[in-house]
């Protein structure tokens, strides 16, 4: 992110088309392994996988709209102390992680 020194502040944005169903990614920051995938399906929804190293924090922007529900881990979102919901618009959901893995399970209702 902007005025982040060396990887400490990541933002995570999967940019989904229709010609790729799944993703993945990873690198070495100067704090650890940065690591996502995603994988999607139409008939479920979206399965996004991040890593992210001790002593560093992510934005993370899911494209999330209408009637969907997000799940972290097989809980629903709002259950996790660790994310923080930072803005939500008609579109997509924009969170705040701290280090750690985690699951991202967005599903149609």
């Amino acid at each position: 992110m902007e005025n982040s020194v060396a990887f400490k502040h990541l933002l995570i944005v999967p940019q989904l088309t229709n010609e790729i169903s799944e993703q993945s990614t990873q690198f070495n920051s100067s704090y650890g392994k940065v690591q996502v995938s995603w994988r999607q399906n139409n008939s479920s929804g979206l399965l996004l996988e991040i890593e992210i190293p001790v002593n560093t924090k992510a934005d993370v922007i899911l494209p999330v709209s209408g009637d969907k529900i997000v799940y972290e881990s097989d809980a629903i979102l709002t259950e996790n102390e660790d994310i923080k919901l930072l803005s939500k618009s008609d579109d997509n959901m924009r969170l705040s992680i701290t280090s750690g893995k985690y699951i991202f399970n967005i599903l149609n209702k």
